[in-house]
């Protein structure tokens, strides 16, 4: 049975919709350089994508311990890492592969991981209690990889 996205793909590609960006970009050293490069834009400069990140992280979060281990992927600059730190929460960790975003997140003094999210190998198995990412996965080269990263970083349960 076909899901909806791949439906809307078959529309709009045909019998040859894309899977995932390795069938659109010919090579994976292309897509990171669009990545870091051409479709660099900092989070934290468009004031209704940070309302939507606090607005969304308040709704689903609030009942959080605020000691829970939570990894922001793709923080870009950081405008959810600093939803969760001023709602409390004490152990906020980011990911970013652009490096300015990470660098820009840093100097608001957060913990960020210059990594891609098909490769966390700079974070321990099981270490997470909470994976938060907004409008990331689309974004995924190999979108199966990532989300068996994502998954090999949080705790179960």
């Amino acid at each position: 049975m076909q899901t909806a996205v791949a439906k809307r793909l078959r529309h709009l590609f045909g019998a040859r919709a894309p899977l995932d960006y390795s069938d659109i970009v010919p090579s994976y050293e292309l897509y990171a350089d669009l990545q870091k490069n051409r479709y660099q834009s900092f989070e934290s400069e468009h004031p209704r994508w940070e309302q939507g990140q606090r607005r969304f992280i308040a709704r689903h979060f609030t009942d959080m311990p605020r000691d829970a281990a939570i990894l922001d992927v793709a923080c870009g600059d950081g405008v959810g890492l600093r939803c969760f730190s001023e709602m409390g929460f004490t152990r906020v960790t980011g990911v970013e592969f652009n490096s300015a975003k990470a660098e820009r997140a840093r100097h608001f003094g957060y913990t960020v991981h210059g990594a891609d999210m098909h490769d966390l190998s700079c974070l321990a198995d099981r270490s997470f209690d909470v994976v938060y990412s907004s409008h990331t996965i689309e974004h995924a080269y190999y979108p199966r990889r990532a989300l068996k990263e994502l998954t090999r970083v949080l705790r179960r349960g």
